[in-house]
């Protein structure tokens, strides 16, 4: 297997993904070493969960001490692309993502350009202030406001999170999304891991990689669903194009998640898509029997199977708004679920 890999390999730029079988370390090493910026193995085996967390770790200690005119400080976290550093310009923190472009392909740059274009047109307290954007040799980067705090996934893995300070932070990133969406834009990858809820302050949502207009089907193929399966809407898996509704749906699936302290939709992507287009939805009255039903029902709304039922941004945003309780009231909640000296960029 992995001499063949190793041939394939040798006759045209690395993918990012290489799929191999079996739960030998050497092999999977062996897959990396060829070229392959990634690998996947179904099912996942230990052994390679072993070799990524050993390959990360190096990645972790070589980390460079300075990009451009950035100080590095530490890592905040990695994807499938790059690497986002909390970094110092001067006296400025920023959260400075870098992506590997080496051997990207024209749709992968075609993208960094995007999202760079995006953050410098957004204007919102609820999104990360653009600061800089760049190239460096192999790097593309960007660097944004840097957000002290914690994911709402973060938080919600430690527990049902309060009903007020779930509205509060549905409320906020409601905001951004009308404000991407009054632009053209649909946002295609909302959900708690993408939601930094700072210890004041409103909740930010990030990550605009795979935001696009509307409009624009250039940097889409029709085979391929982007987005975080659990999230993604029943219309999606039909083939169907995203749009605020689908994003609707996205922001439904999070609060339901921040109110269980759990992913409601769980399994392999092609199980979560068989249930949804069956349009077996989670439903939140069912599963938050006890829960305010005001925002019960607007979660619902929002979890529609049908789009063209489905409430939009601007409905939720209004049924939240009545939720919320003061912000003096609500800010003592979420201080209170979050640790101390606790970051996240």
């Amino acid at each position: 297997m992995v001499t063949t890999l190793k041939q394939t390999l040798g006759t045209r730029a690395p993918p990012a993904l290489a799929i191999v079988a079996g739960d030998d370390e050497r092999e999977l090493e062996n897959a990396y070493d060829a070229g392959a910026r990634d690998v996947l193995a179904r099912p996942v085996p230990v052994a390679l969960l072993r070799v990524k967390a050993l390959r990360y770790a190096s990645r972790d200690r070589h980390s460079p001490r300075r990009i451009g005119d950035y100080e590095v400080v530490r890592v905040l976290g990695r994807g499938g692309t790059g690497t986002v550093y909390l970094a110092m310009r001067g006296a400025l923190p920023v959260a400075l993502k870098v992506l590997d472009v080496r051997d990207a392909e024209p749709e992968t740059l075609a993208r960094c350009r995007r999202e760079a274009d995006l953050l410098r047109a957004l204007t919102c307290r609820e999104i990360p202030r653009f600061v800089d954007a760049g190239r460096l040799q192999d790097d593309v980067f960007f660097a944004m406001e840097f957000v002290p705090g914690e994911t709402l996934h973060a938080l919600a893995a430690r527990g049902p999170l309060p009903e007020p300070l779930v509205a509060r932070v549905l409320g906020d990133v409601a905001r951004a999304l009308a404000t991407i969406h009054a632009a053209g834009l649909v946002h295609r990858d909302v959900k708690p891991a993408n939601i930094i809820v700072p210890p004041a302050g409103p909740a930010k949502l990030v990550d605009f990689g795979i935001a696009k207009l509307m409009s624009d089907r250039t940097l889409t193929r029709g085979d391929v669903i982007v987005g975080t399966t659990p999230y993604l809407a029943p219309e999606l898996f039909a083939g169907e194009e995203a749009d605020t509704a689908t994003d609707a749906f996205a922001l439904g699936m999070t609060g339901l998640e921040a109110l269980l302290g759990r992913c409601p939709l769980e399994g392999s992507r092609f199980s979560i898509a068989s249930r949804l287009l069956r349009g077996d939805v989670p439903d939140p009255v069912q599963l938050l029997p006890h829960a305010d039903r005001r925002l019960v029902a607007m979660i619902e709304g929002l979890l529609a199977r049908e789009r063209r039922v489905r409430h939009g941004i601007a409905h939720a945003r209004a049924a939240l708004a009545a939720i919320s309780r003061c912000p003096r009231e609500e800010a003592r909640e979420r201080a209170s679920h979050l640790p101390r000296g606790s970051s996240r960029g």
